[in-house]
């Protein structure tokens, strides 16, 4: 009886050792593959953005067409505002860019490349995304300096192999 005693009270003993009642602390995951962060896009902020939006229409001839258009950006709890104007005013729209936490996505997109040329940083990202009603994988090719911005959308159809650009915006300040 002796033995079983001093036996199950090693085991109690045991048990305890080293478990101070505090939950261990939890691991932070690592972040593989490209990212970005708020400190990159915080040299688009501001006016003075000019340039142009080249878009390719969804009937008729489906051609190209080019508008002059203004841009300014502004950070918004955490995301970046890209404000898009245009002389006829009723094209005006607003695009936000939030930043994960893991800086793994921009937008909705999964950064899939980032690469570094002098002052200009180019972030490629893609995403599931309806065109035209059809499934499809919106690829944004961003190209950001303090001086030049650039944004491209190449929508492929799933299932298909031909890409077309969207959208093309350019500025320059």
């Amino acid at each position: 009886m002796r033995l079983i005693t001093a036996t199950l009270t090693g085991l109690v003993l045991l048990a305890g050792c080293g478990d101070s009642g505090e939950p261990a602390p939890a691991k932070t995951p690592e972040v593989t593959g490209p990212t970005v962060s708020a400190e990159d896009l915080a040299v688009l902020e501001g006016t003075g953005w000019t340039g142009e939006h080249t878009y390719r229409g969804y009937v008729g001839a489906q051609e190209d067409v080019t508008i002059p258009s203004s841009m300014t950006v502004r950070e918004s709890g955490g995301m970046y505002v890209l404000n898009f104007e245009y002389e006829d005013s009723l094209s005006n729209y607003s695009q936000e860019l939030p930043i994960s936490a893991d800086g793994r996505q921009l937008g909705l997109g999964t950064i899939t490349e980032r690469t570094e040329n002098g002052d200009v940083l180019t972030i490629v990202t893609e995403e599931e995304c309806l065109d035209a009603q059809v499934d499809s994988i919106c690829r944004f090719t961003f190209e950001i300096s303090p001086n030049y911005f650039t944004e491209r959308r190449h929508v492929t159809a799933l299932g298909d192999d031909l890409s077309i650009q969207r959208d093309y915006f350019r500025y320059t300040r």
